[in-house]
């Protein structure tokens, strides 16, 4: 959060979501564990 509040929201997001893979007991976040870690450094990407 305190990332997030110094406008840092790219870095808050990709730890929010590389924690959240890591640490789940959700099966279906699991599922997308590997998806979730490979997308959190790539936010701003697109791919057409």
């Amino acid at each position: 959060m305190v990332l997030y509040n110094l406008g840092r929201h790219t870095e808050a997001m990709e730890l929010l979501l590389i924690n959240l893979s890591d640490t789940t007991s959700d099966p279906a976040i699991s599922e997308y564990g590997k998806a979730i870690r490979f997308y959190a450094d790539k936010l701003d990407q697109t791919w057409t």
